[in-house]
């Protein structure tokens, strides 16, 4: 058994051939299966061209590993598509990472106050992003920019956060 999905362009160029998707079929009460991207087609969707969108879609056709018996030909699914794997990874969320001075930080919370900590990335998506150094993994961070008034200014670094929650 096959999908037919249907993905934007600007995520289309990412999807390769074997890529690993998860599938959740509704109404076959949220069933979750698995699959594999077979092929992708240059032509436009078919919701694309009846809808009148401006955001392009194509097709992609995903291969199902194991068919379960509640599911049947004509059930919608929502395909979630692995772009990439990384193990062992660090990662917060995008919108945690602010641009300061052309350096990557982040706000880490001491007892009373942050401190930024700076940070390198790796890999980012619209919603997450991976750390590759600056954090241990423990810390717990702003995900706003804190006030001005909460913020430590002196060196930077995960001695300085010691030195804090020792207070």
């Amino acid at each position: 058994m096959q999908v037919s999905a249907d993905a934007a362009e600007a995520d289309f160029r990412k999807i390769e051939k074997g890529q690993k998707v998860f599938i959740t079929v509704d109404a076959a009460e949220k069933l979750v299966t698995t699959g594999k991207i077979n092929r992708k087609s240059l032509a436009s969707s078919a919701a694309q061209r009846y809808s009148g969108s401006k955001v392009k879609s194509y097709e992609v056709i995903i291969d199902i590993d194991s068919c379960h018996s509640k599911m049947k030909p004509g059930l919608s699914a929502n395909c979630e598509i692995v772009l990439k794997e990384e193990k062992d990874t660090l990662f917060v969320p995008t919108l945690a990472i602010f641009e300061r001075d052309s350096s990557r930080i982040v706000y880490v919370k001491g007892k009373k106050e942050f401190v930024p900590v700076k940070v390198e990335t790796g890999t980012s998506g619209s919603s997450f992003t991976i750390i590759t150094g600056g954090l241990e993994g423990d810390e717990t961070i702003a995900l706003t920019e804190p006030p001005n008034s909460l913020i430590v200014h002196e060196t930077t670094g995960k001695d300085t956060i010691r030195k804090l929650n020792q207070k």
